[in-house]
Formats: C-alpha cells, structure tokens, sequence
C-alpha cells in the first residue's frame, strides 16, 4: 500500500512540476502514522516542535535505512514551532518551506564533514524522522564554520520517500 502511494505522490508531484529527489518526502514512519489515522482512527499526537537536522548519508528511498545525520563536534538539531512564523502557508501540492532562517552550530572539532541531506525530527536527539529532503547543494562544514539556510531554502514535500 504504501509503495502504491508513493508511486502516485511521486506521479502527482512530476506532472505539477513538484519535487521529486532521489531522497524527498515524508518518512515511512510519518506515512504509516497519517495512514493509521485517517484509515483506522489510530491516535497520532502531532509533534508541536520539529528539529530540523543535518545528515551526511542520505536514507534509502523507500526503505528510509543507512541515513547517517550529522556528527561534527558542536553539531545539534534546532527546534522549530509549528506556526507561520517558523514555516510558510503549505501550498496546494503540499510544499512547505522554512520561514525564518535556520542557522546549525560552529563545528568545533578538528575534521570538516559534508551534509547531502536534511530532515525534520520529532525530537531534539533520537527520536522518528518526520521527513527527509536532499540538498541542493552539498554543505561542507569547515572546521570553526557552522551552516546557515536562509528562508525558502529548505523545502519539505508530502512526496514518500523512506
């Protein structure tokens, strides 16, 4: 069922001109929750905080296995409300985007590393990944660097991805 959909998510959003990455949209966990809810009327308490994250290694499309987030020295999540004014109005294909800028931490080790992926978690650590989206651009974080994303650069899709 949920390979099914995500054909036609992926079908959908390529004749809107939407997006459709190799590693884009809402995570399996996210989808067997939304899934669950409408369907069968199983409780889901909405997240009111999203920590959005870094991640090196981008997740398996359809799977959503072998993602690795991002582990430089001082690196953390940065919380997001739901609202407005942390996120813009979704639109009609399901597209929403960040709102305000998101700045992540200097790296204060001794190693630089690249981020390939970003996501949007549940929690501040642990936690389920909510959705998963591919960089434009690759993102090294130098030594003594941290990585700012200004409004609109991070966009998230209703498009299944792992």
């Amino acid at each position: 069922m949920v390979k099914k959909i995500s054909l036609v998510l992926a079908l959908i959003f390529s004749l809107a001109g939407g997006l459709t990455p190799a590693h884009a949209g809402m995570s399996a966990y996210t989808a067997t929750k939304i899934m669950g809810l409408y369907f069968n009327g199983t409780a889901y308490t909405i997240p009111t905080t999203i920590y959005i994250g870094l991640m090196s290694t981008c997740p398996t499309a359809g799977s959503g296995t072998g993602g690795t987030e991002a582990a430089y020295t001082g690196y953390a999540r940065q919380a997001m409300a739901q609202g407005t004014t942390n996120w813009t109005t979704v639109t009609t294909v399901g597209l929403i985007e960040n709102a305000t800028v998101i700045t992540f931490p200097n790296n204060t080790g001794t190693t630089s590393e690249t981020e390939n992926c970003y996501g949007a978690w549940d929690a501040a650590t642990a936690g389920d990944l909510l959705d998963v989206e591919t960089l434009k651009n690759a993102q090294t974080i130098n030594v003594g660097a941290g990585a700012t994303f200004a409004v609109d650069a991070l966009k998230f899709s209703p498009v299944l991805g792992p």
